[in-house]
């Protein structure tokens, strides 16, 4: 008896200790770019500004817009755009918090895991912390695969485990499964995918109830895909494609976790051939390939966030599969080690953009022309890549002043260059870092040119050739007649150097 309730004492420690941990890198999360703008009315075209949204009446227009002009996710975005425009963070994150724990519920019963099992408990409550870490830990993130995915989750345990053929029963089942289907696309394509096989499979020993399931399900699916803000959106997918190499290796944290929980199955011999006789381990096996077929017609555009409901089938795949695990004690360890690493990692780039967010906003909110100056050594961070989480306060700042000139982000250096008609100049601002301005009509060619490191190699690529009139580099300001633009090089097996030709 004693032992029972200690391993139930230490199963509630992990699921608080994790509980605790994404509450509190989520409170330091600084809620930049869609955050803000989901705070704001959508409109159906350009001609009125984004205002303020004023109640309910505006919710439901807002999503008619989002519906036609985004995504088809009307019931996850209305959630979003709730807790964005009409509550405060802290019950956010409260929320969230709650919705994490009834995750771990719902994937407990799913995986038969109780709470006797502290190394199953441990493992799988680690792998979806993992899983959910790797994403901005703000409301349209969160909401979008973590509630969603608690709400699929749930669909599945109605699917295999309600037995109610009643009237109501069938009625808030069938809402609900609607609702499911509706979550997310990253969820609902590949799920619909693998349901129509397992349907036809699974036919003879179905209830009334569980075609309900399906069919709602389905429905709801349906609904999300055919929105007409979803062809819109595919189309400036495709457009904006970098390569697909760039957006396999920009996935590498949920391709490791993939590839642990393969790794995990394989030396504890998990026989998938096995998994076929229980009804959930075969819809989750149906599942993975359509996740992948989804990954190639996308072009591996966000593999991360079509990686994250794959990484959650294959948990409650693999460790529902495994009974006892082996080397409990190096497991333990490992796992440890990783989500120390991982905290510390999180804490540190969370506190540094909170920092550095805090101080944009409030300098934008006070600029007049909309230059915000950074320190140099803030400004290289994230390659420079400063403008990516601004859109949505900037949006937010115009609703309120609609002639504040938009936001541009320059480092400190350059407030104290004099930058007269037509100027071309190159300056330093880190061991690996330039901002150069080159001439509208005299411009002077700037080179940049890399070596690859250790210098023993000696080998150089190719030079580039600075043409910021008709080129395809960032584009940090316009001053009298100079365009302005900047290198940084992060890259530690490489060394740059910008130079004058």
């Amino acid at each position: 008896m004693i032992d029972k309730n200690y391993n139930k004492n230490i199963s509630i420690g992990i699921i608080v200790l994790f509980s605790l941990t994404l509450y509190y890198l989520s409170s330091i999360f600084f809620w930049s770019s869609d955050s803000p703008y989901f705070a704001l009315k959508f409109e159906m075209d350009d001609t009125d500004p984004y205002r303020k949204m004023l109640g309910i009446k505006d919710l439901i227009e807002s999503q008619r817009a989002h519906y036609m002009n985004w995504s088809g996710r009307f019931f996850c975005q209305s959630i979003v755009q709730v807790f964005c425009a009409f509550t405060t963070r802290p019950v956010f994150e409260i929320c969230n918090i709650l919705v994490w724990i009834i995750f771990l519920i719902s994937s407990f019963k799913l995986t038969n895991v109780s709470l006797k099992e502290p190394i199953r408990i441990f493992i799988l409550t680690s792998i979806f912390f993992f899983v959910f870490i790797t994403l901005p830990l703000d409301p349209p993130f969160l909401v979008n695969y973590l509630w969603m995915g608690t709400i699929v989750l749930i669909w599945f345990n109605i699917l295999l485990f309600n037995k109610s053929n009643s009237i109501p029963n069938i009625i808030w089942i069938f809402i609900f499964s609607v609702i499911a289907g509706n979550a997310q696309e990253a969820f609902s394509i590949p799920l619909c995918g693998a349901l129509s096989i397992w349907a036809i499979i699974q036919r003879k020993k179905l209830m009334t109830s569980q075609w309900v399931t399906i069919i709602g399900f389905a429905l709801g699916a349906l609904i999300l895909i055919i929105a007409p803000g979803n062809f819109v959106r595919f189309g400036l997918t495709l457009k904006s494609q970098t390569s697909i190499i760039h957006n396999i290796f920009n996935a590498y944290p949920q391709i490791l976790i993939s590839g642990g929980l393969f790794l995990i199955a394989i030396t504890h011999k998990v026989q998938f051939k096995d998994l076929l006789n229980f009804r959930l381990y075969l819809l989750l096996i149906l599942s993975i390939p359509f996740c992948v077929i989804l990954g190639i017609l996308m072009k591996f555009e966000n593999l991360s966030r079509i990686l994250i409901p794959l990484n959650i089938f294959l948990s409650i795949l693999v460790i529902g599969n495994i009974k006892v695990f082996k080397h409990t004690y190096y497991s333990y360890l490992l796992i440890s080690l990783i989500f120390i690493i991982v905290f510390i990692h999180e804490y540190r780039m969370n506190k540094s953009n909170y920092q550095k967010y805090t101080l944009i906003t409030n300098s934008y909110h006070t600029s007049t022309d909309g230059r915000v100056y950074l320190p140099d050594s803030i400004f290289i961070k994230d390659d420079g890549n400063n403008n990516y989480y601004n859109l949505g306060f900037v949006i937010q700042e115009r609703s309120d002043n609609p002639n504040k000139p938009y936001i541009k982000i320059l480092p400190e250096s350059l407030s104290k260059i004099k930058i007269n008609n037509d100027t071309n100049f190159i300056t330093q601002i880190g061991a690996q870092a330039w901002i150069f301005g080159q001439s509208v009509n005299n411009p002077q060619k700037i080179t940049i040119r890399k070596k690859i490191c250790p210098s023993i190699l000696k080998l150089s690529l190719i030079e580039t050739n600075v043409n910021l009139i008709h080129g395809d580099f960032l584009i940090l300001d316009t001053i009298n007649n100079t365009i302005i633009s900047c290198h940084i090089n992060n890259r530690v097996f490489l060394k740059s150097c910008v130079q004058f030709e």
